[in-house]
């Protein structure tokens, strides 16, 4: 049934406390009143406490509301004679009454003022406050008290704090009844729906610390492992911190079944919250911890099982926060984690302990000192506070650390390694990053140059911790840490000049860091520009070391960059023409590889694109199908060089001479149609032969051919199928000494075989196939030379 429409909250007259001041009757709109109602439904948080209305005003208030024989006497089955009877029959009657009267609220779908809260107060004060020890009346209490919450719910309506204070304790103590236990969830169910789940779990606790039953205890564990999954643990907000300790306590507990309730609860939290809720579980003794750590590896954390829609939800919570879909941060979920002082932690002279240096016995102090915060660190479970006053204590502990690690004793240097990484380990990103500033450049000093192995370990153990956001905070890598790691590396790096014995190791530590590292394209100042100039001169330099490892990594490192575009290839390119004409010759085909086909102009070498442009392969497509299918177009060569081009007999000529004369015959090969194999027809210095090829003496395996003889021969025999650009390449005036001098050779091999793919009429590959297959036994018996190795190597894989 409706309210009548002339009874208005302002004719209710609730008793004044001592804290308020008297009430003030005012006439108000009805419609005012409604759209006041609506407004409560959705904020939930808008409406103010209200006290305990008094009998007086209970009674007129349900008098004016319209319910059925409301004035009627005990023997007509009046309501109000039947409340107020002894006979507990006609007391359960009357209950009854009321709650099909608070239900019609629920059908109609009925707004305004509900007189729940008056429904509510009558049937405290004539019931000995909810408790009966007639389970039949207690049955009916029971009953009421669900309809009550469920009308509130379904019409979304949040009841007055006192409703929840004084229905949550009768509830919880009847969690364990065999007969109530059920509606007792269900209340308190409904309960959470209408009102924060935080609000209500603090109430329950509250009530169920009171109460000594070991049923009760159990009962009330179960029932919040069932809340957490029903309504997420998310939504229990900074009420996570009650139900965390009560936990913790059950895990303590001498009761099987309780310790199993815990448990089970605990899992459950672990498995929606996960690191979280491991740092609110702070266990009393080992025997509890390793309870916990069971229940944490049986249900491990899931972070998509906690973002999944629940089953039931809080009106007053949007469904976003509940199941805390902006994340894994604490804040998100709206969950202040506290954090430890480590100072309060720790003796007033452990950092001057720990930089003692007098007496035979000061490396025990230091040592003694360094444990002592080991130990701190690890009790306060990974959370470390960072306040501005903690922070300048924290930094004078980093410092006195980071004097460890060059300590007299070998065996304090990785202990304080190790350390030095749990401390970053244990605070906030923003913390971490500038503690990292203090100590990374010692670290990877020691990391890179230390002798002993254990020392390089925990050193790149440390830059591990100190780059990764704590779990609290989401976990994963902390790109504000990985910013502060280049400028130490790129100065401890340039001093080693690349040839420190940890430096693979370091390099493999910013590949795997890279993608965290600024882009280019964000860098807005000119020293963050400088910095990633020089942090690609390093990469590329490392490039240059006589180390394979550190060459791999260098090399692994500089595709990650480029590809991240943490490092641009404008920065590659010329750290690749300011080399020397040596290194540039060393480095130039791996920076080709990785940039991806792009020519590296330097002053000395033209590294050659393996692809062939479009407008280049157009026209080779219209030389070729003028000629025949399995016949190659006219060969053409160069003039006689018997009396103006110097063998390899003649007088030495100087390097930069001889790259200056490969790097202008290559001309030719930026040029549309040039086939680096076949003459072109149109040069001055090539006219057309009709020889065919000679055969030459070749020495039988296991001779190797080495004579400069053996390449004249060849020379000679491969000179009349090539154009003259193909040829001073091939052959360079110097000779062919090492292998690095086959790599423009190389190139222009490795691209007719790119042609020969694209037009299966080429048949220039396998008509000098003999000649070719010879000149790269000629270079590859040649001195050994890394790179040119290198780029023989994948000239076979090209074939």
């Amino acid at each position: 049934r409706r309210i009548p429409q002339d009874t208005t909250p302002a004719k209710v007259k609730t008793k004044p406390s001592a804290n308020t001041a008297p009430t003030v009757k005012k006439t108000h709109n009805h419609a005012n009143d409604s759209s006041k109602a609506k407004s409560t439904r959705v904020a939930g948080t808008e409406k103010t406490e209200r006290p305990e209305p008094s009998i007086e005003d209970v009674i007129s208030v349900l008098g004016a509301s319209g319910i059925e024989k409301w004035s009627d006497t005990e023997d007509e089955g009046g309501i109000l004679a039947g409340i107020k009877s002894s006979s507990w029959k006609l007391k359960k009657c009357a209950i009854d009454n009321l709650a099909t009267f608070v239900g019609s609220f629920a059908e109609s779908k009925a707004e305004g003022n509900l007189p729940v809260g008056a429904v509510l107060a009558l049937v405290k004060d004539n019931t000995k406050g909810l408790k009966q020890s007639n389970i039949n009346l207690t049955k009916s209490i029971f009953d009421l008290l669900l309809c009550i919450f469920q009308t509130l719910s379904s019409l979304k309506v949040s009841p007055d704090m006192w409703m929840c204070k004084l229905v949550v304790p009768v509830v919880v103590e009847k969690v364990s009844d065999r007969k109530l236990g059920s509606c007792s969830y269900s209340i308190l169910d409904c309960l959470c729906e209408v009102m924060k789940p935080e609000i209500i779990i603090s109430l329950t606790i509250a009530a169920i610390t009171d109460i000594k039953s070991p049923l009760s205890q159990e009962a009330f564990l179960k029932w919040t492992r069932t809340l957490c999954e029903d309504f997420g643990a998310a939504a229990l907000g900074n009420g996570l911190h009650n139900l965390t300790a009560w936990i913790v306590k059950g895990c303590s507990s001498s009761n099987a079944k309780i310790r199993k309730a815990a448990l089970d609860a605990a899992g459950e939290i672990h498995k929606q919250l996960g690191p979280i809720f491991v740092a609110l579980a702070i266990a009393p003794d080992e025997k509890v911890k390793l309870l916990l750590d069971g229940a944490y590896q049986s249900c491990p954390y899931d972070p998509e099982y906690a973002s999944i829609s629940r089953s039931k939800s809080c009106f007053l919570i949007s469904a976003h926060s509940q199941n805390g879909d902006d994340g894994d941060s604490a804040p998100a979920l709206g969950i202040d984690i506290p954090k430890v002082d480590l100072f309060e932690k720790l003796p007033n002279d452990c950092v001057s302990r720990m930089g003692t240096k007098e007496g035979k016995n000061a490396w025990k102090l230091r040592k003694e000192a360094m444990e002592e915060v080991e130990g701190a660190l690890k009790k306060s479970n990974g959370l470390v506070s960072t306040d501005s006053k903690c922070l300048s204590q924290l930094a004078n502990l980093m410092k006195a650390l980071r004097e460890r690690l060059t300590d007299s004793q070998s065996n304090l240097k990785p202990f304080a390694a190790s350390v030095i990484g749990l401390l970053l380990s244990s605070v906030e990103p923003d913390g971490q990053a500038k503690l990292a500033k203090l100590a990374f450049q010692t670290l990877f000093s020691a990391a890179l140059t230390d002798n002993r192995k254990p020392m390089r370990e925990s050193a790149i153990s440390a830059l591990e911790k100190g780059t990764e956001r704590i779990a609290v905070a989401g976990g994963g890598i902390n790109s504000l840490s990985v910013e502060v790691m280049i400028l130490p590396f790129v100065t401890i790096l340039k001093e080693t000049e690349y040839k420190a014995v940890g430096t693979p190791e370091a390099l493999k530590l910013l590949a795997d860091r890279a993608p965290s590292l600024p882009k280019v394209d964000s860098l807005k100042t000119t020293k963050a520009r400088d910095l990633e100039q020089e942090f690609a001169r390093q990469v590329v330099f490392c490039l240059t070391s006589s180390k394979k490892d550190t060459r791999a990594a260098a090399e692994e490192l500089l595709v990650i960059c480029i590809e991240h575009n943490v490092v641009s290839e404008k920065s590659v390119n010329k750290v690749v023409r300011e080399m020397g004409q040596a290194q540039r010759r060393s480095v130039s085909a791996i920076v080709e590889k990785i940039i991806g086909n792009e020519v590296v102009k330097t002053e000395g070498v033209s590294a050659i694109p393996s692809q062939t442009p479009a407008k280049s392969k157009n026209a080779l497509a219209r030389r070729m199908s003028l000629t025949p299918r399995g016949q190659s177009t006219p060969r053409r060569s160069t003039r006689s060089n018997r009396g103006g081009t110097s063998s390899t007999q003649d007088a030495p000529i100087s390097a930069r001479k001889i790259e200056q004369g490969a790097s202008a015959d290559t001309a030719e090969l930026e040029e549309d149609t040039f086939h680096p194999l076949q003459g072109s027809g149109e040069g001055k210095s090539s006219h057309p032969v009709k020889g065919s090829k000679k055969s030459d003496n070749w020495p039988e395996f296991p001779e190797e051919p080495t004579s400069d003889s053996l390449l004249l021969s060849l020379k000679k025999s491969w000179f009349t199928f090539l154009p003259h650009s193909s040829q001073t390449i091939l052959f360079p005036a110097g000779g062919m000494r090492k292998q690095d001098c086959a790599i423009p050779g190389v190139n222009i091999l490795s691209k007719a075989v790119n042609l020969a793919r694209d037009f299966p009429s080429d048949n220039c590959i396998f008509e000098q196939l003999d000649f070719i297959l010879k000149w790269v036994s000629f270079a590859l018996a040649s001195r050994e030379h890394t790179v040119g190795l290198q780029s023989l190597l994948k000239l076979s894989n090209h074939y």
